[in-house]
């Protein structure tokens, strides 16, 4: 691959505090308390899915931009705004996570062409054949295949101890496996049905991702067609970093995806259709998945599963954003204070999509 340029800089001294001045300062919606001073970051209508390096000064998004065949990772600095492509040269990137040391690892199909597995928020995804694999700092070293079997192997997420967790098609239905020091795959979800997008909380002690089951955790399957997944409900599950102890967090009746922990490793923002007025009966299903893309209006909340229960027996649910279509994918810097997510807002195409990022407000 080759060494990839970096930028360098001594204009900032250790006492100038960081600010983000990458992307264009977007007008703020009142209702969006948590998001202060928020700034649009790509403006392609393809990029999403952003993950933040440790040093909570760059993001990694996924785009398939222009002159690209299918997406690619790219890599942004925050302060300056400059990009510089992360995976290689050919092929398919998708589903990404930083370790602790800052390598990066990601889901990769070395032959893909067009037509390329589709990637964002929705109602289906792809579940390509794809594998996990790892690129060491400096990036210079061929990359390291860390997961492959047949099926998709993707949504990996990373712990403060290293330990990779991630999404696989290997037994024939989407589980979580875990990877063993040995380097062998071990199966951490057990329930038929769609388990997805894991994402282990900070301190490195849960593991929280979004699955379809019934109330005994045997539920409808989702279909697997066509190399891709439809679920019809997902809700988002936490457990303990091997799968103890799991549980259900949301009970909405609705699609509940991407969901990440914040610093505390206790609150969880995700996205979810549940409010979507066409969700509570507005239209007749066969007419509601007939609509442009996005169908459903996905929008940001964030639980504290372990906070006082409401009145309704289930922990407060609050409403991140109110903007129609698309916002997900929110995950918020290590040092707690920004969030990126991707956003289907000022996007120039129906179904476009983008990276955003503000200053979080944790004083609500």
């Amino acid at each position: 691959m080759g060494v990839l340029p970096s930028a360098v800089t001594s204009a900032e001294s250790s006492w100038i505090p960081f600010g983000v001045g990458a992307g264009r300062s977007m007008e703020r919606d009142k209702r969006e308390t948590r998001l202060i001073e928020m700034r649009q970051l790509t403006f392609d209508g393809e990029s999403g899915a952003p993950v933040w390096h440790p040093d909570s000064r760059h993001l990694v998004y996924q785009s398939a931009r222009a002159g690209e065949a299918c997406s690619q990772l790219h890599r942004m600095d925050l302060a300056t705004g400059k990009t510089v492509r992360m995976s290689p040269d050919k092929g398919w990137a998708g589903s990404a996570a930083y370790t602790p040391n800052g390598e990066l690892v990601f889901a990769y199909i070395p032959a893909a062409a067009p037509p390329c597995p589709a990637f964002g928020g929705g109602l289906s995804w792809a579940l390509p054949e794809s594998d996990i694999i790892e690129l060491a700092i400096g990036y210079s070293a061929e990359p390291k295949v860390l997961a492959k079997a047949a099926g998709y192997d993707g949504d990996p997420t990373v712990g403060r101890d290293g330990r990779l967790v991630f999404t696989s098609l290997r037994d024939g239905d989407p589980e979580l496996y875990g990877l063993l020091r040995s380097g062998t795959p071990a199966r951490i979800t057990q329930a038929p049905g769609y388990d997805g997008n894991p994402h282990f909380s900070p301190d490195g002690t849960r593991l929280v991702w979004q699955a379809e089951r019934g109330e005994s955790g045997d539920g409808a399957r989702a279909p697997i067609e066509r190399g891709g997944v439809s679920p019809h409900l997902l809700e988002i599950w936490r457990a303990g970093s091997d799968g103890q102890n799991a549980r259900v967090v949301t009970r909405h009746a609705a699609l509940s995806i991407t969901p990440s922990f914040l610093p505390d490793s206790r609150r969880i923002l995700y996205a979810s259709d549940f409010d979507d007025a066409r969700r509570k009966g507005g239209a007749p299903q066969d007419v509601y998945e007939e609509l442009p893309v996005p169908a459903h209006d996905f929008e940001i909340y964030l639980v504290d599963p372990d906070g006082p229960l409401t009145s309704g027996g289930g922990p407060r649910v609050e409403r991140i954003t109110y903007h129609p279509g698309f916002d997900g994918e929110a995950v918020v810097s290590p040092d707690g204070r920004y969030v990126a997510f991707t956003s289907g807002r000022h996007a120039d195409r129906p179904g476009g999509t983008n990276v955003f990022i503000a200053r979080w407000n944790d004083d609500e």
